[in-house]
């Protein structure tokens, strides 16, 4: 079953978790830098953790990155799964 999101929205993202997966926003940084992938600021990859999203463009430099540092990074393991809503309290009559 595909998941419905409003329009515009997608499913949300540990934004966290992936910063944290490459060492953090300096390390990040750096290492996009060193493997001549983009030159970005740490604070910029702060923005990210901000607005917990990350650039569709920039999700693909990840990749790259991953790929360079032979890491095993899969974006698709970050979208944070939604709980299902309670089931309503049954009506004792």
């Amino acid at each position: 079953m595909v998941k419905k999101y409003p329009q515009g929205a997608t499913a949300p993202l540990d934004v966290k978790g992936i910063v944290s997966f490459f060492g953090g926003p300096d390390e990040l940084a750096r290492a996009l830098e060193k493997h001549a992938i983009i030159g970005i600021s740490p604070f910029a990859i702060k923005q990210w953790l901000y607005r917990k999203d990350i650039p569709a463009s920039r999700r693909l430099d990840l990749q790259r990155l991953a790929a360079a540092l032979d890491k095993p990074f899969r974006i698709s393991r970050f979208f944070k799964k939604k709980k299902p809503p309670a089931a309503p309290k049954a009506k004792v009559a």
